[in-house]
């Protein structure tokens, strides 16, 4: 054994000891042990490289990463719901947008600005098919009531890209046309607009023609076509939002809404009487609504009623009719109206009368009223003028047998 080497080099030899040289093991010792495995032999332990890991070079030195960054680094990134929520929108509205050019190129041609303004309301296209569904709804509901001869069975229909802002449909009796618009608001059927529409269209001419001068015509009218388009029902194959038209939010100088009106005066007649005058055009029935009307709407002041007690007491009662038209409307809670009173009283205008002779008119006035019932309202402000005329010669002859003049 070598133990060190000396300054000439040469091997000096460590100094022995007796008895310490090794001795073989003896084949006993080896009982019951196992040979380990060579350090060259397959493991089932397998090291994998991460797939992204960048290879370091060299040089490079190796950033340390501390224990409590290292979870961060592991977590997802949060996702905020409401851009989440903006970006799908964006998505729905722009494959609308696409689908409606795609499926209407006319539209876009003619109003690119109102045709994506309605795929953004997520507004509905009507069709031909809907205008013909309206009108069939209105038939199968209305249809007994309905003249043969009717005018409307001859109308013509279109989409129209030229309607005003917020108009959906509209009866064109000047064209005889059913005008129904490209762009129908999401929460009301297109059918359902064009049943309005057709209702208007069916109105019988005579039920027009003697109620167009009421000072209330247009809350009637559009009150009452609202009210009997609410019976029909709905062209809405999969749902209805229940969206009423804007007719039913316009109210009176009374505070009532026009559609409330309509069904007051429907309340007064009848249902049967009702439908009778504005589709069939039944003279009798006219008179009654008519008369229902004169209650129900605003009670004021018109030329034509003052023309028609003109004509009426041409022969005698001329100044009772002129001063209890005046305690009418004091009663309405009218005021007296700058017109002339055409020689019936001798002042110039009714709002010339005085006061305290106004105060008598208006005691006069509500008297006779209870005697007379509906024909003294009929008189006054009945919207047809037949019924009014009638009216007039009936409360005529009460005045002269129970009014005491005042001027």
């Amino acid at each position: 054994m070598v133990n060190k080497i000396n300054s000439v080099g040469d091997v000096a030899a460590a100094h022995r000891v007796s008895g310490s040289e090794p001795e073989p093991m003896r084949m006993d010792a080896a009982h019951g042990q196992q040979a380990r495995p060579p350090l060259d032999s397959p493991s089932n332990l397998r090291l994998r490289a991460a797939p992204d890991a960048p290879v370091a070079a060299p040089g490079d030195a190796t950033p340390s990463v501390s224990a409590a960054t290292a979870p961060q680094q592991n977590q997802p990134e949060s996702v905020n719901p409401i851009t989440l929520f903006a970006k799908m929108m964006t998505g729905t509205l722009a494959l609308l947008a696409g689908h409606r050019v795609a499926s209407y190129p006319g539209d876009f041609a003619k109003d690119p600005g109102g045709t994506l303004w309605a795929a953004i309301n997520l507004a509905q296209r009507a069709t031909p098919e809907h205008l013909q569904a309206g009108n069939q709804s209105v038939i199968n509901h209305f249809g007994r009531y309905i003249p043969e001869n009717s005018p409307c069975f001859s109308a013509r229909m279109e989409i129209s890209h030229n309607l005003p802002p917020n108009v959906q449909g509209r009866w064109n009796p000047n064209k005889s046309l059913v005008e129904l618009s490209n762009n129908i608001q999401l929460q009301i059927p297109p059918g359902d607009v064009a049943a309005h529409e057709f209702i208007h269209c069916y109105t019988h001419p005579n039920f027009k023609a003697r109620n167009k001068n009421n000072p209330s015509w247009r809350a009637m009218n559009e009150g009452l076509t609202s009210r009997l388009t609410d019976k029909v029902p709905t062209t809405g194959k999969f749902w209805h939002s229940g969206k009423k038209d804007a007719y039913h939010t316009f109210t009176l100088s009374s505070g009532k809404s026009w559609t409330q009106a309509a069904s007051d005066v429907e309340n007064k007649v009848g249902e049967e009487t009702l439908l009778r005058a504005f589709f069939s055009g039944d003279d009798d029935a006219i008179r009654k609504v008519s008369t229902a009307a004169a209650q129900v709407y605003p009670q004021v002041a018109s030329q034509r009623t003052e023309s028609q007690m003109w004509l009426v007491g041409q022969m005698r009662g001329s100044q009772q009719l002129a001063e209890c038209y005046a305690g009418a409307l004091l009663s309405a809670g009218q005021p007296l109206p700058h017109s002339w009173t055409k020689n019936m009283l001798p002042v110039l205008n009714y709002a010339d009368i005085p006061k305290d002779k106004a105060v008598l008119m208006q005691q006069q006035a509500s008297e006779s009223k209870k005697r007379m019932g509906d024909i003294f309202d009929a008189a006054f402000f009945a919207s047809d003028t037949k019924t009014q005329k009638t009216a007039l010669g009936m409360l005529r002859e009460d005045l002269i047998m129970h009014w005491k003049p005042v001027l």
